[in-house]
């Protein structure tokens, strides 16, 4: 669970998967989803990417940045590739929706969260689940 409280500035926030206290930064990040917000709804697909787009980090008219999102990580420990579902809302009136994919076969101990520009402020709560 993330939720953003503050931004220096209007940007995505991104993700890495991390191991050995390194970002995996290399083109292996794809997703597939989409972006509601008012009366439009579009889609948001990319490969190859170097991170995932996380979450916005839009302001509301009080210049207030409220970004939640819920993110079910799947297998990030097994040496198998490691996917995520996402469920966001961004401010009043915007949704996002996404199932992405790290395409290498490799354990992670972590994950890092960063702007794409300026600074951010926010919390990170990780659960597991026991199936």
């Amino acid at each position: 669970m993330f939720y953003l409280t503050d931004a220096s500035a209007q940007t995505n926030i991104l993700a890495r998967l991390r191991v050995s206290g390194s970002d995996a930064s290399g083109s292996n990040y794809n997703r597939a989803g989409y972006l509601d917000y008012g009366s439009t709804i579009e889609a948001a697909n990319a490969t190859g990417e170097t991170s995932w787009p996380f979450s916005g980090a839009n302001k509301d008219s009080d210049g207030l940045c409220t970004e939640a999102v819920c993110a079910d990580i799947f297998r990030p420990f097994l040496a198998r590739k490691t996917a995520v579902n996402l469920l966001g809302v961004q401010n009043l009136n915007t949704g996002r929706a996404r199932n992405m994919v790290h395409t290498l076969d490799t354990s992670y101990t972590g994950i890092t969260f960063f702007p794409a520009t300026g600074t951010m402020t926010g919390s990170v709560s990780i659960y597991g689940y026991s199936i």
